[in-house]
Parts: structure tokens; sequence; C-alpha cells
């Protein structure tokens, strides 16, 4: 079982078949419910973290600060790093530790028990967010009602490109691209349907698997279309290890989602 401690101190759509959706320009085996919590924070950062030294103290920050409006806790997960990533933590609101290392899709599930905000949303250890784009997110839930917002994704490293999803066609997800949706906060409530989940062929593209569980559960999505995330993309990340298993993964992916992923 993992173990918790406190940090110490260190240095234009929505995805329903709706003709008729909204997008919001905002500058014009499962658990138990989860507890009630006293004053708690409006958003929930999830953070699974390995070898990632050199960039958690960075993303971390960009999720409890510089954020108007909006009060963040930052529940991170130390899924067994072996560089002293440990000792980066001071600023996390809590801090799990992984018995063994298990994946991001397995630290994102231990954190569930954890969570006290009304929204949640992942952050990667070695991605930022940018500023104020979580309060962006929750005032389009909040005017909104939908179930998941989700935003604009800047690529850095191997590609700069600037990534803003949309909403498919019905019956066409993606239009059978594998792109996934990494910049997406969510209502507490869909974990009572959905969890993370780990592929056969590795630890990748459990974050797109969650969004497609969100919308085969009947979860309804609205777009803010704006900048919300960076996403580092170096040839030694997770991302890139994936590509020369990708055919397997996307396997996986049509056998769990047959109605949302085209082959």
């Amino acid at each position: 079982m993992p173990t918790k401690r406190k940090p110490e101190n260190t240095d234009e759509q929505s995805f329903e078949h709706d003709p008729d959706a909204i997008v919001y320009d905002l500058a014009d085996d499962m658990a138990p419910e989860l507890p009630p919590h006293d004053n708690p924070p409006d958003i929930s950062i999830l953070m699974p973290v390995y070898n990632a030294t050199k960039s958690v103290v960075k993303a971390i920050r960009s999720a409890r600060e510089q954020q108007a409006g909006v009060t963040v806790e930052v529940l991170v997960a130390n899924d067994a790093s072996t560089d002293g990533s440990e000792n980066k933590l001071g600023n996390a609101s809590s801090i799990l530790t992984m018995p063994q290392n298990s994946g991001p899709a397995a630290c994102l599930n231990a954190l569930i028990k954890e969570i006290s905000g009304r929204f949640v949303m992942t952050l990667e250890a070695d991605d930022w967010l940018e500023p104020d784009s979580l309060a962006a997110l929750y005032t389009a839930l909040d005017l909104s009602g939908k179930d998941f917002a989700y935003g604009w994704t800047q690529y850095h490293g191997i590609e700069n490109n600037l990534f803003q999803p949309r909403a498919p066609h019905k019956d066409e997800y993606f239009y059978g691209r594998f792109e996934s949706l990494y910049a997406v906060m969510f209502r507490r409530e869909c974990l009572e349907r959905c969890r993370w989940h780990t592929f056969a062929a590795g630890y990748g593209m459990h974050d797109y698997d969650f969004v497609l569980q969100l919308i085969e559960a009947g979860y309804q999505g609205v777009a803010v279309p704006q900048l919300v995330l960076h996403y580092d993309y170096q040839p030694t990340g997770l991302a890139h290890e994936m590509k020369p298993r990708l055919a397997e993964y996307r396997a996986e992916l049509r056998e769990r989602h047959p109605k949302l992923v085209l082959a």
C-alpha cells in the first residue's frame, strides 16, 4: 500500500452529440463516494512523479501560484523515484509514496482518496500550467454545468505546435487520430464511474483513455479556447518512448472503446 506523508519545507464545442453544443470564450472496481471536507479547495491537482527532479518544482509551482480566483491543492504520488525527486516536493499539499514503480495510472488511482477539491485535474511532473488557466476551466465548468472542460496544449521540445482540440462529429471521435486531451478538468463525481487504466503495452495513453471513459459514461464536456497546458515533449519522455509500441496501444484502445476509436 502507498504511504502518505506531509511535505517538508524545501527549496468550439462539447463532447456530446448535440448540434447546439456550447463553447465558452472567457475573454468576451469503483471506490465509494468521496467524503466531504471542511473548507475544501476549489481544485485538486493529481501529479504522478517518477525521476523528475529537474522539472517537478516548476510543475508544482505552476499549479500553486498565479492562479487567480481559485484555491488549489497539489496531491503528489512519488512512484518509487531513484533520482531524489522526493526532496523536491516541498510545495505539494500532500505526498503518497508508492511501494514500487507502478506507472502514472496506478499513481493517479491511489491519489483519489486524497481528493478534497470540487474539480480535479491531472498534471505530469515535467509539464506546467499557463497562469490563470485553472480559473478559466473552473469558470467554464461552473457556468456551463458540464462535467469536464478542456483547453489548448502547447508542445515544447521535439514538437513545438499548439494543439487546439475540437469536438468531432457523431461517431467520429478525433477523426481516427490518437491525439490526447491533456488539459482536462472534470468534476470530482466523475471518479465514481471512471478510473485511469494501465495498458498492457506500457504506462502511456492513460489520459486519452480516461477522456474516452468520460464520454462513454455520458459525461459532457465544454471547450475553453485558450492555452492551458505546456507539454514538454522530449526524447527521454514517456510520449516518445511509446512510439515503438503505438500499434499495441491503439489496438487496446479500440478493444476498450470500439464505438469511439476508429480503426
